[in-house]
């Protein structure tokens, strides 16, 4: 259910209505710390494959990828349903929060809304990557390694084994400023840090003897400045409260700034928004196609989960009984 609560831990499951053990396994949706989410598919063995959408950032001229970037910031989720969880982190003047949902069963959604509540336009730079991890001959294929491509027509980059198995497919809304392939998490890593500039496309790379594959795309996204430090008057209830949680703080000590907050926020409200979408499928075609819904479709039904998750909240037996027993104790 969701929470009402400012500061849950970063991490957690969110529901897969598709996937059952015995009838129809579709995989179990994880978060992969520190800014990850994906499906982890099981077997009695162990996985099969875990394929993870992890999302990085580089606000101003600093860069958070790695567990170690994040170690200083008050990495926190500010709301968590079973339909969605958002990852949130403020960096400065810029709150950046990473909204995870399931949009069907084979296109999983992480819309990153960026937020400056500064005096000045901050350049700012999302990537998103897919790590893909098989565990060789777990479901009974023959395994001959792992590969990845960059398709620069339809602006996606593949990863899957090199020849059987399920292939995976991640793109942007907008488009992609470069792109990279690599043979672990680490190589993506590397190339975070490196802040890449454009240049070649990487066309594609194979680990034959690996079990793990990545690829990355990064978007340049300039959050425009709202000036709006230590003032919020004047903007929606809504919109306060996801800048400032209601609390006046950042929740990092030092008293300015945007805090992660339990208002799910929304593709109207104002800052900006990238989002990536990792499809699957059986061929590279359907993995594309699951991909590259359209994104109203996808609005609509990020927007359908959260009024699903706000009447759920709103009629929760469990919240009437706690505001039943603290009306209580006020009356005493």
């Amino acid at each position: 259910m969701p929470h009402s609560g400012v500061g849950l831990t970063p991490h957690g499951y969110i529901d897969n209505p598709y996937h059952s053990w015995i009838l129809h396994r579709s995989g179990v949706l994880h978060t992969s710390p520190p800014m990850g989410l994906g499906w982890f598919y099981p077997d009695s063995r162990g996985d099969v494959y875990r394929a993870i959408l992890r999302i990085g950032l580089r606000i101003g001229r600093e860069t958070f990828y790695t567990a170690e970037d994040f170690e200083n910031l008050d990495l926190a989720s500010g709301y968590h349903s079973k339909n969605v969880i958002s990852l949130d982190v403020p960096v400065g003047d810029v709150l950046a929060r990473a909204v995870y949902f399931l949009a069907a069963e084979n296109t999983l959604v992480c819309a990153v809304f960026l937020t400056n509540v500064g005096d000045d336009p901050v350049d700012v730079t999302v990537y998103a990557a897919n790590e893909l991890h098989r565990q060789a001959g777990a479901d009974g294929r023959w395994e001959q390694g792992m590969t990845a491509r960059y398709l620069p027509e339809s602006d996606v980059v593949i990863c899957r084994s090199f020849s059987e198995g399920i292939v995976f497919a991640l793109r942007s809304e907008e488009p992609a400023t470069v792109a990279f392939l690599g043979k672990s998490a680490g190589d993506v890593a590397k190339w975070v840090q490196s802040n890449p500039k454009p240049g070649p496309d990487p066309g594609w790379i194979s680990n034959p003897r690996g079990d793990d594959i990545c690829g990355a795309m990064a978007v340049r996204a300039p959050v425009e400045a709202l000036g709006l430090t230590g003032d919020l008057d004047g903007l929606p209830d809504e919109l306060k409260l996801l800048l400032d949680g209601g609390s006046g703080g950042n929740g990092n000590g030092n008293g300015h700034g945007p805090e992660p907050s339990p208002v799910l926020p929304e593709f109207a409200d104002a800052g900006t928004v990238v989002a990536f979408t990792l499809g699957r499928g059986h061929t590279e075609d359907e993995a594309i196609a699951n991909a590259s819904m359209p994104t109203p479709q996808a609005r609509t039904i990020y927007m359908t989960k959260a009024v699903e998750d706000r009447e759920f909240w709103e009629d929760c037996p469990a919240r009437r009984r706690l505001a039943g027993a603290v009306g209580a104790r006020l009356a005493l």
